[in-house]
């Protein structure tokens, strides 16, 4: 799916007839639709160009940051993912640059750069640092992504909070998200396990039916309540008891986590269970 939206915005920026290499958008089959139309719907394919020569200024915003203090200097909206410096983080910031007026002199996005790398994008979450590179990790497979970056200088602000080599800058040259790269067919379809339950959103958005194809043979899955615990210690806990006593059965189990740093955390306490294990993360081996 992300090679034939990156055929398609080439296609865009081809000067002659012969660059072109997809055919007319007639009919398109997408396998996991819901992963693909509904969970990255909104997720840009971008093709960047090399813009100016990364600026010092995101070292020493890194640096800066770490003296600050969260909601003292400055706060953190988790939901918006959004970072703002207080009255208290404002004068605190010109001090250590020594300076007065911070956004007249051009600071005032280099330090909200800074604060987001530092409180929204955790190392083994979000991105992973291999050969002295900050490789994002997708958030919905758990695969590193290498080659791709975040734009408007939060990749370089990342790059200074881990200490490696800060890149040049890009610039967006084209851009487009599954949903509008789809929608551009004209018939659309597609094959899921888990698509009954975006029906709405399918309708809503794709003006697309679900149809549920019913099983071969009658369905001996059991389907058992959802099991909230209050804290993930409890959770981990319990998952290690339900995970020994499949292994001790000698059935083999597939544990999902939601990010590497989860995953090391159960590997953890599986060894101190004695329990044989595989992790496959994100992080190179």
């Amino acid at each position: 799916n992300s090679e034939i939206g990156f055929d398609y915005l080439r296609d865009n920026l081809a000067q002659t007839k012969k660059e072109l290499v997809i055919r007319d958008f007639n009919f398109c089959v997408i396998d996991e639709a819901d992963s693909i139309l509904i969970d990255e719907a909104r997720t840009p394919l971008i093709i960047s160009g090399p813009a100016d020569t990364p600026s010092d200024r995101y070292t020493t915003a890194a640096r800066l940051v770490e003296v600050l203090v969260k909601d003292v200097h400055y706060e953190i909206d988790e939901k918006k993912k959004e970072a703002k410096l207080t009255e208290d983080g404002y004068d605190a910031a010109e001090e250590v640059l020594q300076i007065s007026g911070l956004e007249d002199m051009g600071w005032g996005t280099f330090i909200t750069l800074a604060l987001k790398a530092k409180e929204l994008f955790r190392r083994n979450k979000e991105y992973i640092v291999r050969n002295g590179e900050i490789v994002i990790v997708d958030e919905f497979t758990g695969r590193s992504m290498p080659g791709r970056r975040w734009s408007g200088g939060q990749h370089q602000a990342i790059e200074a909070k881990e200490g490696v080599e800060v890149q040049r800058e890009t610039i967006t040259i084209a851009s487009i998200t599954y949903q509008n790269l789809f929608r551009g067919y004209d018939t659309l379809s597609g094959m899921t396990g888990t698509g009954n339950t975006e029906a709405g959103e399918f309708s809503e958005i794709y003006d697309m039916s679900v149809n549920v194809v019913p099983t071969n043979r009658p369905n001996l899955r059991n389907d058992y309540p959802d099991a909230v615990y209050t804290s993930v210690e409890y959770k981990n806990s319990a998952a290690v008891n339900e995970i020994r006593a499949l292994h001790e059965g000698g059935r083999p189990i597939l544990v999902g986590t939601t990010s590497v740093e989860s995953s090391e955390a159960l590997s953890q306490m599986l060894q101190a269970e004695g329990i044989r294990h595989e992790v496959l993360n994100a992080k190179p081996e």
